[in-house]
């Protein structure tokens, strides 16, 4: 009954975030914050322009290539944060809630029906894998790279449906800024 209330009235999508933010609020302790991950991206903070553009070219020193992590944590996530784990908590879980949207937008261009949309959303936000990424920075090149992907096939199916052109390079694009990112 409460389902197909819902379903008529297209609210079922507010229930994903509600669920997410619910499932979310044992996020924000500190817990898995100080694992070696965390630490690695902490110290190894880019000082200047040369630095940012040797990681373009170079493996680090874990073997990794993941230059805009490293940009994400010395510009924006370590000045504003410092060692606070909320923080790195914070810009997880929303970008995790952004990418479940990009997943509904896709399902839905891809079915055409809004609940069918919806629920896959909810179990792509609630998957206990890709919720688990959420915990820190640790994971953040990973919901970078499915934020990426997704973005790369949504562009491509709008220049399926368009007659620009601009839709296939954004694509193209988005498709390349996916292997920055991991």
């Amino acid at each position: 009954m409460i389902f197909r209330k819902y379903r008529q009235t297209g609210n079922i999508t507010s229930w994903v975030f509600v669920s997410l933010f619910v499932c979310g609020v044992s996020l924000f302790s500190s817990r898995f914050f100080f694992n070696s991950d965390t630490i690695f991206y902490i110290a190894r903070r880019i000082g200047s322009l040369a630095d940012a553009a040797n990681l373009l070219f170079h493996y680090d020193d874990r073997a990794n290539f993941r230059p805009l992590t490293y940009g994400i944590a010395s510009w924006l996530l370590v000045p504003v944060g410092g060692l606070h784990p909320w923080v790195y908590h914070l810009l997880a879980a929303l970008i995790h809630c952004l990418n479940t949207y990009l997943a509904f937008l896709l399902a839905r261009r891809l079915t055409g029906q809004k609940t069918t949309a919806s629920l896959t959303a909810y179990f792509f936000g609630l998957h206990w894998v890709l919720f688990h990424a959420t915990y820190g920075m640790v994971c953040l090149p990973d919901l970078s790279y499915v934020f990426f992907a997704l973005l790369s096939l949504l562009a491509l199916c709008r220049s399926r449906e368009s007659d620009t052109f601009l839709w296939l390079p954004l694509s193209l694009m988005a498709f390349l800024a996916a292997f920055v990112v991991v």
